[in-house]
């Protein structure tokens, strides 16, 4: 029997949801279907109404996966939230209910995906400007399935498809440059044949050419001389005989054309992918009552990328379709089954051609993307907050890179105290690691600082110093800094702790510096180690908190107002504006001051 539950918004509407036991896979068809479901509203104050029937002493829930703080009213069968729940969210959310029996959890109970409705503002436009620079930055932040450790040359999900695209252009070349020797010179077989031709051709006489002149006396003509009959000579016109026909219907032929046909099906298949999700993303209602949906910008960025994607792969499909008509004209052969690696013979290794085309036929079937990577074409940007994070990852790294640093590796660092895993495992690379000249810049996204000393090539040598917390009831083992950025030169190492906040700069310099200063400059400390037999100098340079919510601030701020113009307060501790407001010049120049600092 299916389960519904009731969210209740302060303007008295009721939103009924039906609930699972089971949490539903995340995949592109759902990101999808949720377009058309109800929505919440980003500015309203909402309850949660349970069934009556559920027997419960309590139930706590959690959003998209993360606790919410509430009360239980046991009289109403009600989760009572103190503040409004799907602020600063966008997109998609998920709600879990847990339901609690004594001291124990009970049942686990899980809604759909939910959009996100907002009110038109300046500020959702530059967040819209936000996740745009995000789309159009996202490949080295995407995590791939390979193996830990790979470089950024090793290719995810939307690389893979584009470099068969690629691939699939390049072999085309290659047949085109070939259809000359193809045509002319190709390999074939001598097969003998019995044929009926003209009789001038006959240059051997069987009994079988007897027997078909018997049976065949209308191909006799009269003529001067030859077989006579009375007082007539004929001879035949036509003759059945032996020839020796030239046939290039071999396996080499074969595999080159039933090659072009697993080709021609293969970006078929990934087009018919791709338009189904164009015709999923045409959204019903963008607009509900002076609301939008959060997650249009995502669709609308989706939207675009897949007709890009769409319109190479119609041109690719049709110049392999002319390809294989072209082919298929001068060699008329049988088609093999092209579902596996054709097994390859020697004239593939001998004669140039045919090598080429083998190589061609080993690069695709070696290339493992056969789908387009739906789910990574929408990414899980669920909160304004970590809209922002992911922003200024993709901000920093650009940035670097515009400085002259090569990225040289990109991975995914798993984090543990103890036998604790201490990450969230997100779809996003975490380790950086650019180079230009003798300096190495490291830059990680979330990663965990402990109170016990890291080991091991690339460790972070920095560890937490004490228990105590700027907030009470907060005290820990490790922090979570959203950046840290690393700087190498020698027997230097300098680190800079970096950490963005969705708000505006003044509520950062007042209320956010403080709180931020004594967990990272305060409790954090240098891990003195040697390399190579020398000590190495390692140093927390400073503190930058990256803010979003900007109000036409463009440069790099210090927390210090009243310096003496004697020397520059160490370590530092500064306020910068990151959004799409901020013009390019002004971001390339904070970039420069952070390295300014990261030196030291």
């Amino acid at each position: 029997m299916e389960q519904f539950i009731r969210l209740r918004e302060q303007n008295g509407e009721v939103l009924t949801l039906p609930v699972t036991r089971e949490p539903r896979p995340h995949s592109a068809e759902r990101v999808l279907a949720a377009a058309g479901h109800q929505g919440v509203r980003e500015n309203l104050h909402y309850d949660l109404e349970l069934p009556g029937d559920w027997d419960c002493t309590g139930a706590g829930v959690s959003l998209n996966g993360k606790p919410l703080n509430s009360l239980w009213d046991s009289r109403r069968h009600m989760i009572l939230f103190p503040y409004n729940i799907f602020a600063y969210h966008m997109g998609l959310v998920e709600l879990e209910i847990t339901l609690q029996k004594g001291e124990e959890p009970g049942e686990i109970w899980y809604t759909d995906l939910l959009p996100v409705l907002i009110q038109p503002s300046q500020q959702q436009e530059n967040l819209k400007a936000m996740v745009e620079y995000i789309y159009a930055h996202q490949a080295p932040l995407l995590r791939d399935k390979a193996p830990e450790g790979t470089g950024p040359d090793s290719r995810n999900g939307f690389q893979d498809f584009l470099s068969q695209l690629t691939l699939a252009e390049e072999i085309l070349q290659v047949y085109e440059e070939s259809y000359g020797y193809f045509k002319a010179n190709c390999r074939h077989t001598l097969e003998t044949a019995e044929v009926v031709d003209w009789t001038e051709k006959v240059q051997t006489v069987s009994p079988h050419t007897l027997q078909y002149l018997v049976r065949h006396p209308e191909y006799l003509r009269e003529a001067p001389f030859g077989i006579q009959v009375g007082d007539k000579h004929y001879l035949p016109e036509k003759l059945l005989m032996t020839q020796d026909k030239m046939s290039r219907d071999v396996y080499e032929n074969q595999v080159v054309l039933s090659f072009l046909q697993r080709m021609l099906y293969d970006i078929g298949e990934e087009g018919k992918e791709i338009r189904a999700l164009v015709q999923g993303l045409d959204l019903p209602e963008a607009d509900r009552e002076g609301y939008q949906l959060s997650s249009q910008v995502l669709y609308a960025n989706a939207a675009h990328m897949l007709k890009g994607f769409l319109e190479r792969c119609d041109e690719v499909e049709e110049r392999l379709q002319e390809m294989f008509v072209s082919y298929r004209q001068i060699l008329p052969v049988t088609l093999l089954d092209a579902s596996q690696m054709p097994e390859p013979t020697e004239p593939f290794f001998r004669v140039p051609q045919y090598y080429r085309i083998y190589l061609c036929i080993h690069q695709w079937y070696q290339n493992t993307c056969r789908h387009f990577p739906r789910e990574r074409m929408l990414l899980n940007l669920y909160e304004n907050t970590f809209v922002f994070e992911i922003y200024c990852l993709a901000r920093l790294l650009q940035g670097l890179r515009q400085e002259g640093f090569v990225l040289e590796e990109c991975r995914r660092k798993v984090y543990t105290l103890g036998s604790r895993n201490l990450y969230d495992h997100s779809g996003y690379q975490n380790v950086y690691r650019l180079e230009r000249g003798d300096e190495e810049l490291t830059l990680f996204f979330q990663p965990v600082l402990t109170d016990q000393p890291e080991q091991g090539p690339g460790a972070i040598h920095l560890y937490r110093n004490t228990t105590y917390a700027f907030k009470p009831l907060e005290e820990g083992h490790y922090y979570t800094p959203d950046y840290l950025l690393r700087w190498k030169q020698g027997n230097r190492e300098n680190y800079l702790i970096l950490d963005a906040k969705y708000s505006y700069r003044k509520k950062v310099l007042q209320e956010l510096m403080p709180e931020m200063s004594y967990k990272y400059l305060l409790s954090l400390s240098p891990v003195p180690y040697e390399e190579k037999g020398q000590p190495v100098e390692v140093a927390v340079r400073g503190l930058e908190i990256l803010y979003g919510l900007t109000h036409g601030e463009q440069q790099l701020e210090s927390f210090y107002n009243c310096q003496l113009p004697v020397k520059e307060i160490r370590p530092a501790a500064n306020v910068i504006p990151f959004s799409e407001e901020v013009t390019e010049e002004n971001q390339q120049e904070n970039i420069r001051e952070l390295l300014r600092e990261v030196r030291g």
